[in-house]
Order: structure tokens, then C-alpha cells, then sequence
């Protein structure tokens, strides 16, 4: 049986990983009960200077290629992808990657949710009336002298309908604070 080794915990400034005060709290309590997090692991170790400024593309199977990011103009890889380039598809994968990963967690919520408004589930209940009403007001659903259940039902129908939409803008961007 392999032998578990004893990790000293090093103190942490748990400030420097986060802003959001609840991931400080819950990084402060992983901490106290003796649990690593990805957080501390990633403070732990060094990244490939090569991916860290994203000049690794591994795209196809003519690579991995590796550009200079010292030198970022001086070659391209095999398939002639600049420096840039290789970038802006890195981040573009991590972006797809990071949206599929939870894309299931947001249809299950809309499936509750259609379940709710349809009286199927009887042990949530729609409690914030005016979130309801602004949200749905937000992405053109008149709420005006209209039923609570009547506004979560085309609100139900707009959100499955985004949900899917696969072409043009989606309502909801209309929400997206003006600095983001």
C-alpha cells in the first residue's frame, strides 16, 4: 500500500485568490479543517512558461507547436498560425470548454423551473414576485396587470427558447451591465 505523506499547510493570504468574500470564507474553512484546494495547488506551482503566455497550440495533430512568446513574430506554426492567432483559439476552447462543462446545470434549473409554472413541482415556490417581473419586463415580456404564474409561464417559454437558440442575439444580453 503506498504511503500517504504528511502535508505541511502553508499559510495563505486568501485575499490574493479571491475577492468574492464567500470563496474567502469557504478557502479560510478548507484550510482550517486541513483540505488543499485548487486554489493553494495552483499558488503551489509553476506553470509552463510556454502555455502560460499561451504560445502552445495544440489544434491538430501536426503539433504541439511551440512559438517564442520572447520572440512572437519570428515563426508560425504548421499551419500558419501566428502567435495571436494560437491565442485567441486557446481562449476560445477554454471559453467552449467552460460553457459546455455547465451547460446541463442551467437546463436542469429551466426543467425545474417549467416543472413549477406547470404545477408539477409543488415544493419550490416562485418567492421574489418582483425579480420575476423585472426579469421578464427585461427581455420584452409585458408584465402589466398580469397573473405571477401567467408571467412565469411566457418567461418559462422565452428562457427554452434562448436556451436552444442557436442563431442571432438572445434577450437576455440586454441584462449584461454596461462595463462588462
Amino acid at each position: 500500500m503506498a504511503e500517504v505523506k504528511e502535508k505541511k499547510q502553508k499559510a495563505y493570504n486568501f485575499r490574493d485568490f479571491s475577492t468574492c468574500e464567500a470563496t474567502i470564507q469557504m478557502l479560510q474553512k478548507a484550510a482550517s479543517d486541513g483540505v488543499e484546494t485548487a486554489f493553494q495547488r495552483a499558488a503551489e506551482m509553476k506553470a509552463c512558461p510556454i502555455g502560460a503566455d499561451s504560445a502552445c497550440c495544440k489544434h491538430c495533430a501536426m503539433g504541439p507547436c511551440r512559438l517564442n512568446p520572447k520572440d512572437p513574430y519570428s515563426k508560425v506554426g504548421v499551419c500558419g498560425a501566428t502567435i495571436d492567432t494560437i491565442a485567441a483559439r486557446n481562449f476560445a476552447r477554454m471559453v467552449a470548454s467552460g460553457c459546455a462543462s455547465h451547460t446541463d446545470h442551467g437546463m436542469t434549473m429551466l426543467d425545474v423551473f417549467r416543472e413549477v409554472v406547470n404545477g408539477k413541482i409543488t415544493d419550490y415556490k416562485i418567492k421574489d414576485e418582483e425579480k420575476l417581473r423585472s426579469v421578464a419586463q427585461s427581455v420584452g415580456i409585458e408584465v402589466e396587470g398580469r397573473e405571477t404564474m401567467e408571467i412565469a409561464k411566457d418567461l418559462y417559454e422565452e428562457l427554452e427558447r434562448t436556451y436552444t437558440q442557436v442563431e442571432g442575439e438572445i434577450p437576455f444580453v440586454s441584462r449584461v451591465p454596461e462595463k462588462t
